[in-house]
């Protein structure tokens, strides 16, 4: 299983924030393939590997748009004041990355509309 080797390789480097990115990475894309309480639970688990690469290198800007978009994708599973909580929050995430790095996430309405419809994630 592919967490098993996360985890080695975090044995071998604890404060490599690559492998938490490449982790969360991997949960995200496995939620997509999932739905209901399955595709939750490895969204949530993907946004706590971004938060460990963050503690480790919190100018990652490619972490926080990771991050913006999991959770985006979270809130599309969610409804009401819980889907607004974590839009509020996917927004802070990728406007943290816009702020660290603007020529990487440009700003404008057809890339937000973009974002919350066919999210990206990139490491």
């Amino acid at each position: 299983m592919a967490g098993e080797k996360y985890e080695a390789a975090l044995k071998i480097k604890p404060d490599d924030h690559e492998v938490f990115n490449e982790w969360g990475i991997a949960l995200a894309v496995q939620a997509r393939t999932k739905t209901g309480k399955e595709a939750d639970r490895l969204l949530t688990l993907a946004s706590e590997k971004y938060q460990a690469a963050l503690k480790i290198r919190p100018d990652k800007h490619e972490v926080l748009h990771n991050w913006g978009l999991a959770l985006e994708a979270q809130a599309q599973t969610k409804k009401g004041k819980h889907a607004k909580q974590l839009r509020e929050l996917a927004s802070e995430k990728l406007s943290a990355a816009r702020a660290i790095a603007p020529d990487r996430y440009p700003v404008d309405d057809r890339n937000q509309e973009a974002e919350s419809q066919a999210p990206s994630i990139r490491n």
